[in-house]
C-alpha cells in the first residue's frame, strides 16, 4: 500500500471566511463558498463544504482535510494539491486536469466523471471511490493505489500503467492501450475482459 503524508494541521482557530484574502487558513463548518479565484487553502479543514461548480484554476491546496463536502463540477485546473484528504465527498465531475497531486487521499468519494488528465499524480490513494467514466489520459502516475473502486468506463489513454494494481477494482469497459498495459496487475476474470478489449481472441 502507498503510504501518503497525511495533513500538517496544528492550533488552528476557527475564523471568519473572507473570500477576498489570497490564503485561507482555519476550521470550517458548513461553509457556501462561491466565487473564489487564485486561492491559497492553507492548513484548512472543511466540514460540509458546499463548493459547486466553481473554477479554482491555478489553486493552491496545501495540509488540507474535506469531509463531507460537496465539489461538484468545481475545477482545479493547474493547481497544485499537496498532503489533502477527500473524505465522503461528493466530487462528480470534479476537473483536475494539469494538475500536481502528492500525498493525496480519496476516501468513499463519488467521483464519476472526474478528469485527471494531463495531471501528475504521486503518492496518490484512491479508496472505496465511485470512478466510473473517468479521465486519466496521459497522466503520470508514480506510487498510486486504487483500492476497491469502481473504474467502468474509464479511460487511461497514453498513460502508462507500469506497477498499478486494479486486482480489486471494476474494470469493465475501461480504455487503455495495448503499449501501455505492460505491468499492470489485474485479476483472472478481469485479464479475460481486458484481453477481449485489446483485440484478443480467446478459445
Amino acid at each position: 500500500m502507498v503510504k501518503i503524508i497525511n495533513p500538517k494541521v496544528f492550533d488552528l482557530e476557527i475564523k471568519k471566511l473572507d473570500l477576498k484574502e489570497e490564503k485561507i487558513t482555519g476550521i470550517f463548518n458548513n461553509e457556501i463558498i462561491i466565487n473564489i479565484k487564485n486561492i491559497e487553502l492553507d492548513e484548512c479543514i472543511f466540514n460540509n463544504l458546499t463548493m459547486s461548480d466553481q473554477k479554482l484554476n491555478k489553486a493552491s491546496v496545501l495540509d488540507t482535510t474535506i469531509n463531507n463536502s460537496n465539489l461538484t463540477n468545481s475545477s482545479f485546473n493547474d493547481s497544485a494539491i499537496h498532503r489533502v484528504i477527500f473524505n465522503e465527498c461528493n466530487l462528480v465531475g470534479i476537473d483536475f486536469s494539469g494538475s500536481s497531486l502528492s500525498n493525496v487521499e480519496f476516501k468513499n468519494c463519488k467521483m464519476t466523471y472526474s478528469n485527471f488528465s494531463f495531471a501528475k499524480l504521486k503518492n496518490v490513494r484512491f479508496i472505496n471511490s465511485e470512478l466510473e467514466k473517468s479521465s486519466f489520459n496521459e497522466t503520470s502516475f508514480k506510487d498510486i493505489d486504487f483500492d476497491e473502486c469502481n473504474l467502468n468506463e474509464s479511460e487511461f489513454i497514453d498513460t502508462n500503467l507500469n506497477k498499478l494494481d486494479l486486482s480489486n477494482c471494476k474494470i469493465e469497459g475501461i480504455i487503455v492501450n495495448p503499449n501501455n498495459v505492460r505491468g499492470l496487475t489485474v485479476n483472472m476474470y478481469q485479464a479475460v475482459d481486458l484481453a477481449l478489449l485489446l483485440g484478443i481472441k480467446i478459445k
